[in-house]
């Protein structure tokens, strides 16, 4: 069957977190060393909700990527991101690519859709949005951003875009193309009446 008794959970948990251990071991250490609010290891890992959120979906990831095999697993993944969801005020969709060595300050009202990409090394503030326009592009809905990336507070990347290796998104914009690499992107409250 599909139940899961509560002495298991734990044992799954482990299980799917173990071959994420380097990949949490780089967000810890890029929250710490990108942090200076960050006091030390211990901190970042027990209190900041950043690094918590991206360790439950590290474990909602791999147990995302098995629902084939085990139909349950599936259904785990979604329960432990929106329970992840709900202690942290950010949504990371299971089946969402994250790199190593990212860092999410602040976090809250962070959206990133199923089949978003972020790249190495990155540093997202709260309120990001990786979401969708309801337009796909070889069957893909939301954006790929590249490492090295920052996407400042209250950006919205939206629909299947690229965002270019070491591109800044700055606060508050809203961005439906494609950025280059080593661009800076800023809201310039453009509006037409069109």
């Amino acid at each position: 069957g599909g139940a899961l008794d509560s002495e298991k959970l734990p044992l799954v948990l482990e299980d799917r977190l173990a071959p994420a251990e380097s990949l949490l071991a780089r967000d810890l250490n890029a929250v710490v060393e990108g942090d200076p609010a960050a006091p030390e290891l211990l901190t970042v890992f027990l209190h900041f909700k950043g690094w918590l959120a991206l360790a439950a979906h590290r474990a909602a990831s791999s147990l995302w990527s098995s629902r084939t095999e085990d139909p349950g697993a599936g259904q785990l993944a979604l329960l432990l991101q929106g329970s992840a969801s709900a202690a942290t005020g950010m949504d990371i969709h299971p089946g969402a690519t994250m790199g190593s060595g990212v860092f999410i300050d602040h976090a809250t009202g962070v959206v990133i859709g199923e089949q978003a990409a972020v790249g190495d090394d990155c540093y997202i503030l709260h309120g990001v949005t990786l979401g969708a326009t309801g337009k796909t592009k070889n069957g893909r809905r939301h954006p790929h951003v590249g490492s090295g990336c920052t996407l400042g507070n209250g950006a919205n990347v939206l629909g299947p875009i690229t965002v270019g290796d070491g591109a800044t998104i700055g606060t508050g914009a809203m961005v439906t193309k494609d950025v280059e690499a080593g661009a800076t992107v800023i809201d310039t409250g453009f509006m037409s009446n069109k």
